[in-house]
C-alpha cells in the first residue's frame, strides 16, 4: 500500500508531456532514481496516468507535479484545447 511520503522520497516531480498521434500521449516522469514513463489516450488523463504511475513504481502520493511539454514549457490539458 502507498503511503503520504515516505521518508527521502521527492516532495517534487517534473512530468514531460508528448502528444504522439490522435489518442496516444507519452507522459514521462523525471525521478531521482532515474525517468519512468507510461502513456494515455487522452490529454485530460494525463495527471491521473502520471499519478498512478508515480504510486505504482516509487510507492509515493502526496507529491506535487510539475507539467512541462517536450519543449520544457509549462504544459496542460486546457492548452491542448
Amino acid at each position: 500500500m502507498s503511503s503520504p511520503r515516505p521518508r527521502g522520497a521527492p516532495s517534487t516531480l517534473i512530468v514531460e508531456v508528448d502528444y504522439i498521434e490522435p489518442g496516444r500521449w507519452i507522459v514521462a516522469i523525471d525521478a531521482p532514481g532515474g525517468s519512468f514513463s507510461t502513456e494515455t489516450n487522452a490529454a485530460s488523463k494525463v495527471e491521473a496516468a502520471a499519478r498512478a504511475a508515480i504510486a505504482e513504481v516509487l510507492r509515493v502520493v502526496d507529491v506535487e507535479l510539475v507539467f512541462v511539454g517536450f519543449d520544457g514549457r509549462p504544459w496542460s490539458p486546457s492548452a491542448t484545447d
